[in-house]
């Protein structure tokens, strides 16, 4: 019994011996997942959606935005030496009615 497992784990290991020479060896390259047709859409960009009005619904343009956590800075001892920098945008009462603020686009 024990001289069948053991002939039997030396021919799965033999087995994973010539795997990995043929994958190493041979490096098949591999098709991509997305055919080429479809490929092409994913690449396309979006057109500029206006509603009967002439307000925009969707356009193609990159928006990023950036947010000021005032909790985090207090916690950290950072909100008083930075406190010009925020003033510059916000005033006082600003600062202290809220948690985060935005300060990107």
């Amino acid at each position: 019994m024990k001289l069948k497992f053991l002939l039997i784990r030396a021919m799965l290991a033999s087995l994973y011996i010539v795997l990995i020479f043929v994958g190493v060896f041979f490096n098949y390259n591999l098709k991509p997942s997305v055919p080429e047709e479809y490929s092409e859409d994913i690449n396309k960009k979006l057109a500029t959606l206006v509603d009967s009005k002439g307000h925009f619904l969707v356009y193609n343009r990159k928006k990023y935005e950036a947010w000021v956590d005032l909790d985090f800075m207090k916690r950290r001892n950072k909100y008083r030496d930075l406190k010009y920098v925020l003033n510059q945008r916000f005033s006082d009462k600003e600062l202290e009615e809220k948690k985060y603020i935005k300060w990107g686009f």
